[in-house]
């Protein structure tokens, strides 16, 4: 008995963290606006966050079946821009400060496309000061780039350097820097070593033959990174998560000097803030960062798999100087 019992735990895990099956068929994506309710959160319990300071925070719901999933995220004019586990583009609008609603959106034209699941797997995205946006898809460990409008693929590319990546442990984590440079990490390398692959793009990953200059991430033990930012001082934000069968998640949120960004690299980040159980926790899988009045907040959003034992989270914290 103990033996199912393990088995059928294993089995719940694998669908949790890897979502439904690649090979299904993901139904058509229809632009839409749909309700979203907010529940607000008490302030959840934070280890090692002496820079982190709880603002608001909300549980997610929606009676639309196609709202889940939620990974990446950027700060738009209206909100929040996240990507989702079924290929979608979903932009969570915000109303005095609270989520206000969702639209759930078709990825550009020829940047995702067909009804299996692993052409549209969406994991990160990046965006610049013109409104290019860049999306990161597992499994392909391809880039699409699109412009302002998300409407069509501006270009569509596998770096040559990604193609060695895990089928799904391809770009799980992006971010446009102000002057110019992508970063992309790697969610986990070929036989799961400790490091992780780590490229610093010197100009746009998505066009053919983009090159760019190969660290390792090290990141803290048990973890995966699954988004990063870049901060107002130009240090890097990076979001990490811990998965332990049958249903345990903890997150990290840890800081990496920009400085640290060289050609063979192996470079760790300082962690700044903790979330496990029994505080708030889940897959956590979007961070942005949203400077306003000197003040410098941090958005996270975490991805409930579409599966019933999980939520969707959106966080907003504030990293302070102490």
């Amino acid at each position: 008995m103990w033996r199912l019992l393990t088995r059928l735990a294993l089995l719940a895990a694998l669908l949790i963290v890897g979502g439904s099956s690649y090979y299904t068929f993901a139904e058509e994506v229809i632009d839409r606006h749909i309700r979203l309710t907010a529940t607000p959160l008490r302030a959840p319990d934070l280890t090692s966050s002496a820079r982190v300071k709880f603002v608001a925070g909300w549980e997610l719901k929606s009676d639309d079946l196609g709202f889940g999933g939620l990974s990446g995220l950027f700060v738009t004019a209206s909100g929040l821009l996240a990507v989702s586990d079924k290929g979608a583009l979903v932009e969570l609008h915000l109303s005095r400060g609270a989520p206000s609603g969702a639209r759930i959106r078709p990825l550009p034209e020829k940047c995702g496309q067909g009804r299996i699941k692993l052409h549209r797997d969406t994991e990160s995205l990046a965006s610049d000061k013109d409104g290019n946006v860049w999306i990161g898809f597992e499994w392909r460990n391809a880039l699409c780039r699109t412009g302002p409008g998300l409407r069509r693929a501006t270009a569509l590319a596998v770096p040559e350097q990604m193609r060695i990546w895990p089928y799904t442990g391809g770009p799980e984590a992006m971010t446009r820097l102000r002057d110019g440079r992508m970063i992309v990490i790697a969610e986990r390398s070929r036989g799961d070593r400790a490091e992780t692959p780590m490229l610093v793009f010197a100009t746009d990953p998505a066009l053919p033959g983009a090159r760019a200059q190969e660290l390792s991430y090290r990141p803290p033990p048990g973890y995966r990174p699954t988004d990063i930012a870049e901060l107002p001082n130009g240090s890097l934000l990076v979001l990490h998560r811990r998965f332990r069968a049958p249903f345990s998640f903890s997150s990290i949120l840890s800081v990496l000097p920009v400085e640290a960004l060289r050609q063979g690299a192996s470079i760790r980040s300082r962690a700044l803030a903790l979330f496990k159980a029994p505080g708030l926790h889940d897959n956590f899988e979007g961070v942005a960062v949203e400077a306003r009045g000197g003040r410098t907040f941090v958005w996270l959003v975490s991805d409930n798999n579409f599966a019933p034992v999980q939520k969707t989270y959106l966080l907003k914290l504030e990293l302070t100087g102490g």
